[in-house]
């Protein structure tokens, strides 16, 4: 299978950058690099093709010339392109983590796994340690909800059945510094940031017919051809509820089709790049406030008989009525539909 791995970057390259990148390399795995206006001019990386602001409005894209710049969605310039080079899997991540060769595997987006069998949202990080320790993207009040205290040896709720029909995405959790939300960090100052490692367990699959919830990232992520117009990164929001709110809307879908997010446990060690977590608390309080609305509204929309692309505008055209993206929105929305149906 053809793959690429797909990066957005505002610095030079980090060494994890140059790590991920060279074990890409090792499996024939492409390393696509999309820069911003913050990115340096000169900047060049042994084995990865690197897209300067110029180099995306020369593709053709639409979405290149709808997209402001300053904006994390410019990574989808980089999905398309991958696309466009015939790519079946489309890997990502960040600049700050540094993947494990498992993470490559190609075989995960069919492999069979045991399915973790519950509803509503779901910490899914309880699968994989003891430790008191939430994703960012998960509501503030479901922190100790139906928490296992005994730890991931007894993983409640799963299942003995094994789903096998293949997968919409992959979505892996990162060592060291891990995805958690501003609360968290501005609460934890005592939590080991360099020496945590998730348990190794076997891979779980939530299956979207169960009506699960998972706060879902870009951080460590495989996505297969097949679904890759719902890699669309909303541009009207804030910089940290983008993937957020990619995922859940990518998680209706899946409900629609049945279809399972596969869990493989850790797969990458993040460096975590400098934060203001202030700021960062400021750019998440749109999702604590509005994870449960966000997804009633999803739960409300009817989406039978559309296609995939159908099935993601109606979804956004609600949110915009909802009032969580602007209007403006579905003219970004429109230009990557185009885009993905072009490529």
């Amino acid at each position: 299978m053809k793959k690429n791995l797909v990066v957005t970057t505002i610095n030079a390259p980090t060494d994890a950058l140059q790590n991920s990148v060279s074990l890409g390399l090792q499996v024939d795995c492409q390393a696509i690099i999309v820069g911003d206006k913050k990115t340096p001019e000169d900047f060049k990386l042994s084995g990865a093709e690197f897209l300067g602001i110029g180099e995306q409005s020369r593709l053709g894209f639409r979405i290149a010339d709808s997209l402001p710049t300053g904006t994390y969605s410019r990574k989808m310039i980089g999905y398309l392109h991958s696309l466009a080079s015939g790519a079946d899997l489309i890997y990502e991540t960040d600049d700050d983590n540094r993947l494990y060769r498992e993470f490559f595997d190609e075989t995960l987006i069919n492999t069979a796994a045991r399915i973790a069998a519950k509803s509503g949202f779901v910490n899914h990080y309880e699968f994989f340690t003891s430790e008191k320790i939430w994703p960012r993207g998960l509501p503030l009040d479901e922190i100790t909800a139906g928490r296992n205290p005994q730890g991931p040896s007894t993983r409640d709720g799963l299942k003995g059945d094994m789903y096998t029909g293949g997968f919409g995405l992959v979505q892996g959790i990162a060592d060291g510094n891990p995805d958690v939300d501003a609360v968290f960090r501005l609460s934890r100052a005592d939590f080991d940031y360099i020496g945590f490692r998730f348990e190794s367990a076997e891979p779980l699959a939530v299956l979207a017919s169960s009506n699960s919830w998972l706060p879902l990232n870009s951080q460590v992520t495989i996505w297969p051809r097949e679904f890759a117009a719902l890699m669309y990164l909303p541009v009207t929001c804030s910089f940290r509820m983008t993937d957020i709110w990619r995922g859940y809307i990518a998680q209706r879908v899946f409900h629609e089709r049945e279809i399972a997010v596969l869990l493989p446990g850790p797969m990458a060690f993040q460096d975590r790049n400098d934060h203001d977590l202030m700021r960062d608390f400021a750019d998440e309080v749109e999702g604590y406030l509005g994870y449960r609305a966000f997804v009633r509204v999803l739960e409300s929309v009817e989406l039978g008989g559309l296609t995939l692309e159908g099935q993601l505008e109606k979804c956004y055209r609600e949110l915009v009525v909802a009032g969580f993206f602007r209007q403006s929105e579905l003219q970004h929305l429109g230009a990557w539909i185009a885009d993905v149906q072009t490529v």
